[in-house]
């Protein structure tokens, strides 16, 4: 096998249909497949429709455009995703997409699953995956959206469903006219009210964007959160962080904005070890925004878990989820309590925030790294490398370093990261690059 560049050749969609879906292994080897472009009226779109206990792995995705448009027949649910539209009992491990992605939907009226590589995870499990993409909702019927997956159902398997990723997504969502569920690395977790164990999610990483247009909805709820936007059921978020922006605009009568998880209808909604350090920013018409968890209620348990006003802004400050501190202290080891950092967790003390030691990570060579905490020592042209990054006067930055950053400028010396900027060693500034 080698790589495969389908410019200009059509795709046609590996399991197209629920009754026939891709059933066995794909190994990639590690090869690409590129510049495909994927536009269907099927139910499940993506380059599998529809896998059953089935597995893919060791595959690189570039360039990819998938667009679901409306089914030529009747049906109640669509999903739509990079790699498969929808997988049921199957794992998916060690697969990326790099360079330009795009994920959307036509507007139509349906019920959307839509995820930068799945549409819909029926149990089974997704480890150590990348997703780099642009990913547009303009479904005026629900809405379940995420960085990595749309919709995530478990009910019967004790294991960590979804492990390992990182996602680098700008997710956009308009024209909604109900619920619409929205999250960096899931939109929507859900379990059968006959489950014996909670869907788990643990050491995943989110950054980027959401962005939600205004909706015309006075009855619907609109969720979104820098990992989950929602859950449903029984549910375990452990071990994740989000430096993942999220913007809104006078959306919607039910509002839930949260940096790690949105909101939940759950018996047992569990967040432990997680921090956020993006920002929300926007007007809201009802104010259940926190750094941590946007909703009110009592069927959840937070635990370990931290953000800092600072950094995330003032939508968030007087929220009581999670453990609010400042941002120099997000800085430093000792106030993660109860964080592992012989085998999960490291950080650059008084540098950055704390990383995964083992997160999903965007190929260097194609669109920089995610986070390791290792720069390539910080000289010529490339990405700063882990979120929360001080710029200092002492590191060996030249010719104008593209860097991911997150935040403007701090009391303190330096600039946390939270845009995209360049930055001159010579003179000190920094500018946004426009990108």
């Amino acid at each position: 096998m080698n790589d495969i560049d389908m410019t200009n050749k059509k795709w046609t969609i590996i399991g197209k249909t629920y009754s026939s879906p891709f059933k066995g292994t794909f190994d990639g080897n590690n090869y690409t497949i590129s510049n495909l472009s994927i536009e269907d009226a099927s139910q499940a779109v993506g380059m599998f429709g529809n896998i059953y206990n089935g597995s893919v792995k060791n595959l690189k995705i570039e360039n990819i455009n998938v667009n679901a448009i409306k089914p030529t027949k009747t049906v109640r649910e669509v999903y739509v995703g990079g790699l498969a539209g929808y997988i049921r009992e199957s794992t998916i491990e060690n697969v990326q997409t790099i360079g330009t992605n795009s994920i959307t939907n036509n507007k139509t009226n349906f019920i959307l699953y839509l995820g930068g590589l799945i549409g819909f995870q029926e149990r089974g499990t997704i480890n150590n995956v990348k997703v780099k993409a642009e990913i547009a909702s303009n479904c005026i019927n629900t809405s379940n959206v995420g960085g990595v997956v749309g919709g995530l159902l478990n009910d019967t398997s004790s294991v960590d469903n979804i492990k390992n990723t990182y996602a680098d997504v700008n997710i956009s969502v308009e024209n909604s006219t109900a619920d619409t569920k929205v999250g960096g690395i899931v939109g929507n977790i859900s379990t059968t009210s006959t489950q014996s164990v909670p869907a788990i999610i643990s050491r995943n990483y989110s950054t980027g964007s959401i962005k939600m247009g205004q909706t015309s909805s006075t009855t619907y709820g609109t969720y979104a959160g820098g990992i989950v936007g929602y859950v449903t059921g029984d549910a375990t978020i452990k071990d994740e962080y989000s430096t993942l922006n999220i913007e809104g605009k006078d959306i919607g009568k039910n509002t839930a904005i949260g940096g790690i998880l949105g909101s939940q209808n759950a018996k047992d909604a569990i967040i432990t070890n997680t921090y956020y350090a993006g920002k929300i920013d926007g007007t809201f018409s009802t104010k259940y925004i926190g750094g941590i968890f946007g909703a009110s209620g009592t069927m959840y348990q937070i635990t370990n878990s931290y953000w800092s006003p600072e950094i995330t802004g003032e939508n968030t400050s007087s929220s009581t989820h999670g453990t609010q501190v400042t941002a120099e202290a997000m800085l430093k080891q000792e106030t993660y309590s109860g964080f592992d950092f012989d085998s999960i967790w490291a950080i650059e003390e008084g540098k950055g925030m704390p990383y995964l030691q083992s997160p999903g990570k965007i190929d260097e060579n194609d669109s920089g790294d995610s986070g390791s905490g290792e720069d390539s020592e910080n000289t010529g042209e490339g990405e700063i490398t882990f979120p929360g990054y001080k710029l200092q006067e002492t590191d060996e930055l030249e010719g104008g370093l593209d860097a991911s950053v997150k935040a403007e400028p701090n009391e303190y010396d330096g600039y946390i990261l939270n845009k995209r900027v360049k930055w001159t060693k010579e003179t000190g500034e920094v500018a946004e690059d426009g990108s």
